[in-house]
């Protein structure tokens, strides 16, 4: 009985449908030269971030001077984590079922984009 249960849970334990919906989203919204910077991405979720989406993260300590244009951050609920500098929420998204923690992408504000940033991030 419990085998019948299995693909169920791989679904509700996996961040494939997530970060498809990302790539989705951020396909009309992704520029030439842009790249995303993250924050507590764990080493689990990077490689089915750039699997499931196309995008390689790079990982930062200062949200304020990253010159990327786009932050994904891996947080709990409870501890959301808010970035220094121009940002502004651009989608959230969690794993079916997961009520504890919560993916966001933030896209940098134009006004606030540190000049000459543009490393190369999607494929």
């Amino acid at each position: 009985m419990s085998t019948l249960l299995l693909p169920w849970l791989d679904y509700a334990k996996s961040y494939h449908s997530v970060f498809e919906n990302l790539g989705a989203a951020l396909s009309a919204e992704w520029n030439d030269g842009d790249c995303m910077a993250s924050v507590g991405l764990g080493e689990s979720e990077a490689p089915m971030l750039d699997y499931f989406a196309g995008i390689e993260h790079h990982p930062t300590a200062n949200t304020r001077t990253s010159e990327c244009t786009w932050l994904i951050v891996e947080s709990r609920r409870s501890k959301a984590f808010l970035p220094a500098g121009n940002w502004r929420l651009f989608w959230t998204e969690a794993r079916p079922g997961d009520t504890d923690e919560l993916l966001r992408v933030f896209g940098r504000t134009p006004a606030a984009k540190p000049a000459g940033a543009g490393a190369a991030g999607r494929n």
